[in-house]
């Protein structure tokens, strides 16, 4: 990637081998704020460009714990900001990337104890999306069965345990160069607790 901090115009040069184009995922907020522009551009890049766009389980969970959440003076229709952006990932993005959390229970030899709350599955996923498209209004989303208010739970407790575990961690580690004794059950300590929460129900 070529980048001159002096263009004006602010143009990046991509290089890359035309056999293997880009698989590209974005933060949440880029997808929340690709608007009509940015739309047409990931669609030119895919038509002409052949790169494909993927969701991350994290996009999708963040995108789905605010799908309920009640106006403000930022957001007075949250549900059609929301729903705006699963209506360009139904229909510019090629499926879900696999979560981290089947990533590190595969990698230990635990994957048939991940936990389906953490865990989108891909037919689930895409049936959610679609759903979420092609809904008149957030109730239309709520009588299909799916829960938003799920996926904010969901983001509170790992907020909760995590903020938790990094309190620790600034209590027994004050020097991570001479603290090594510390650091290494802190680290066994995290592993255990993302083992546990990709398995937790």
């Amino acid at each position: 990637m070529d980048i001159n901090p002096t263009d004006p115009e602010g143009i990046v040069h991509l290089r890359y081998d035309s056999e293997r184009p880009p698989r590209v995922f974005f933060d949440t907020n880029v997808i929340l704020g690709l608007g009509n522009k940015g739309e047409v551009m990931l669609r030119r890049l895919k038509a002409e460009r052949g790169f494909r766009f993927r969701l991350s389980t994290q996009n999708f969970i963040e995108l789905m714990s605010h799908l309920a959440d009640p106006p403000s003076l930022e957001s007075p229709n949250t549900f059609r900001k929301y729903q705006t952006a699963f209506r360009r990932i139904n229909s510019i993005f090629d499926g879900i990337l696999p979560s981290a959390e089947s990533v590190l229970m595969s990698g230990v030899g635990l994957k048939e104890f991940t936990s389906k709350h953490w865990v989108v599955d891909g037919p689930s996923f895409q049936h959610q999306v679609e759903v979420i498209a092609k809904a008149k209004t957030l109730e239309d989303v709520l009588e299909a069965g799916i829960r938003p208010n799920h996926y904010k739970r969901l983001r509170e407790i790992d907020a909760q345990s995590f903020l938790g575990l990094v309190a620790e961690a600034r209590d027994t580690i004050h020097d991570p160069v001479t603290d090594s004794e510390a650091g290494s059950r802190l680290i066994r300590r995290l592993y255990g607790y993302l083992i546990f929460r990709a398995s937790s129900e």
